[in-house]
């Protein structure tokens, strides 16, 4: 019987052997582009010419004129390679330059920009002698942080080598199970997992190898959901979810994207629109069904007969699935305007409204029984919010929390917002991003002001949350035009920022000063960079407390935003307990943004300060620099 040592030892031999041929294959393909690249060079001209030519048919560049105040000094160069010749190279004494404060790399972004969490540590970062020689435990405690997780090598149990070590070895066992006497054994294909589960125990238990197995498999087999095929004979007819799943599920309401990355990832239903359903239209030509009699899509007061009896002889023989899988989708979009869906398949506009009425009792096409059943339907007035009611809405959910809560879309049509809604749950305010209806008494509506929208006065500013151009109508937030636009309630969205100049700052550092005017309560500009989670800000936190160095920004239950890697140029405003500046989080098109905004009245060139709300401990420091410059 084979022991369970001998088949460790089986399956380690085989996992080297595979890493040592990807290795192998990988450098064979490294050294092969190198050749092609190489080969490639050489046939350059320009390579060839550079190559053959010599120092000596080499011209000097004449000297640079400088005044009097650069010295010009005569300095010969004698060439090590022939001793002969020399060469005169004028040299120039520049007076001495301040050194500059020391700045770290970072990427400039004008907006946030999500991040993922890293859970693996790239390097053990230096923090100087002073943190490692006083504080033991510190590297310590940044791994458990990680999990023990340093970026050292990649990662080498991955699935496609996953699945070869068990191709590879699954033979192996049954050749075993079969030969061996005692059959207590379970079946081979589960002792493999098992068996690679002692080997590598800490890529996970035998089950969890077992789906990963199965995972790729599935994956290799169907590598994707793609879209079905409706060309050709082999197209069948589709409905309308079957075609536009990979639309609506890519779909970003928010940004109007698709496969969008900053925002999560949730599956909302969408609601369809039912405006412009009723409109009377004119005819689009002569074989329009609104000029035939007796044919409109409103046969109440005629003679069903006769409406039939035109209908069914007009023949479908020339559709193909094509044309009727079109016809489906077009219709959840265009409703009982036959004009624009016959223009989009290609078909006589009496043809496809007989259609219509002839697959409306097809119990295979759902949902274009439903999209003409909602043609059907009439359209319900919305009834005007009464004033108190509507500010009723603008209050905030919670005053006392100074957390605030991450948004995230209701999704249920059917129901009303109550306890089950994710909205009413964390106690937010609906917003037009939300699947529910126009009409919930939770959804937020808006504002109606005909001023400049800057005082609480304006519920959308009381709220603390910009004017949303798609249900703010009446304050001029939608307009595009920034010279006539009223409502001074826009400017995060519309990046209506200051003019900012970087510098050194007389405080510590770099600082950032305004190259501008700004009156009280004036936008600054936006503190942006990357959005990342609680848990990873606490992980990076760590290293920057060390460090001395912090740009974590909170920003709601969920996401902080940290400028040190990527950001604008605010990132360089320093902290001061008397600030210029002052930040607040908005809620900007259904987002919490930071906002830097004027405490006072900020003069030209003066540099920019806001309060980091640092504890008592820490703010000692800031204190004494700022005693000691009013002294001087």
């Amino acid at each position: 019987m084979t022991t369970l040592q001998n088949w460790k030892n089986q399956v380690e031999k085989l996992y080297k052997e595979i890493l040592r041929k990807k290795h192998d294959n990988h450098i064979k393909t490294v050294e092969e582009l190198a050749k092609n690249n190489l080969q490639r060079l050489l046939k350059n001209k320009l390579f060839k010419a550079v190559q053959k030519s010599s120092l000596d048919g080499e011209k000097i560049p004449p000297p640079i004129e400088f005044d009097d105040v650069h010295p010009r000094i005569e300095h010969t160069i004698v060439d090590s390679f022939e001793p002969s010749r020399s060469f005169v190279i004028p040299k120039y004494y520049l007076k001495d330059v301040p050194k500059t404060p020391l700045m770290h790399v970072w990427a400039p972004v004008m907006k946030n920009v999500h991040i993922d969490d890293e859970t693996t540590l790239h390097h053990i970062p230096y923090l100087g002698d002073y943190v490692y020689e006083n504080e033991d435990n510190f590297i310590e405690e940044l791994l458990t942080n990680y999990d023990g997780k340093i970026h050292c090598e990649k990662e080498n149990f991955t699935d496609d080598i996953l699945v070869e070590l068990i191709d590879k070895l699954n033979p192996l066992v049954l050749v075993a199970n079969d030969d061996d006497d005692d059959k207590d054994d379970k079946d081979g294909s589960e002792n493999v997992f098992e068996i690679i589960s002692n080997v590598f125990a800490d890529k996970g238990s035998a089950e969890n190898l077992k789906q990963r197995y199965d995972d790729y498999k599935i994956k290799k087999l169907d590598p994707m959901e793609t879209p079905p095929n409706i060309d050709g004979d082999l197209g069948k007819v589709y409905s309308f979810d079957k075609i536009m799943h990979s639309y609506t599920n890519l779909y970003c309401r928010r940004c109007h994207t698709y496969d969008c990355t900053d925002h999560t990832f949730y599956n909302v239903k969408f609601r369809s629109k039912n405006e412009g359903r009723n409109k009377k239209q004119n005819p689009c030509g002569k074989e329009c069904y609104l000029n035939m009699e007796n044919l409109s899509t409103d046969s109440s007061d005629e003679d069903p007969r006769i409406k039939s009896a035109i209908l069914e002889k007009i023949k479908f023989d020339s559709w193909n699935n094509l044309d009727r899988t079109l016809f489906n989708v077009a219709m959840k979009s265009y409703y009982n305007n036959f004009c624009n869906i016959a223009t989009l398949i290609s078909k006589p506009c009496i043809e496809v409204f007989a259609y219509s009425e002839h697959i409306k009792d097809d119990v295979d096409s759902d949902d274009t029984n439903n999209a003409y059943e909602d043609m059907r339907n009439k359209k319900k007035k919305k009834k005007p919010n009464k004033w108190s009611a509507h500010c009723k809405k603008l209050q905030l959910k919670d005053s006392s929390s100074k957390i605030l809560i991450n948004y995230t879309p209701c999704e249920h049509l059917d129901s009303k917002c109550d306890q089950s809604c994710s909205c009413v749950r964390n106690k937010l305010i609906c917003e037009k991003y939300c699947a529910c209806s126009k009409d919930c008494p939770e959804r937020f509506p808006g504002c109606r002001c005909k001023a400049q929208c800057n005082t609480k006065q304006c519920p959308c500013y009381s709220a603390v949350r910009e004017c949303d151009p798609d249900i703010c109508g009446t304050c001029g937030a939608d307009q595009s035009d920034l010279q006539n636009v009223r409502c001074k309630n826009i400017a995060i969205q519309r990046g209506l920022k200051k003019k900012l100049i970087l510098g050194v700052s007389d405080i510590a550092g770099w600082g950032i000063f305004l190259n501008d005017v700004a009156e009280k309560n004036d936008f600054i500009s936006e503190y942006c960079g990357e959005m990342i989670s609680q848990d990873e800000a606490d992980r990076r936190g760590k290293i920057y407390d060390n460090n001395g160095s912090s740009f974590l920004f909170n920003l709601n239950n969920d996401y902080v935003i940290d400028a040190k890697r990527k950001g604008n140029k605010i990132r360089f405003a320093n902290h001061s307990i008397n600030p210029n500046c002052y930040a607040k989080v908005m809620m900007v098109n259904g987002e919490h943004r930071i906002g830097i905004f004027a405490k006072r009245k900020i003069k030209k060139f003066e540099e920019l300060f806001f309060d980091y709300r640092y504890g008592p401990n820490d703010q000692l420091k800031f204190v004494r620099i700022e005693r000691d410059q009013q002294l001087n």
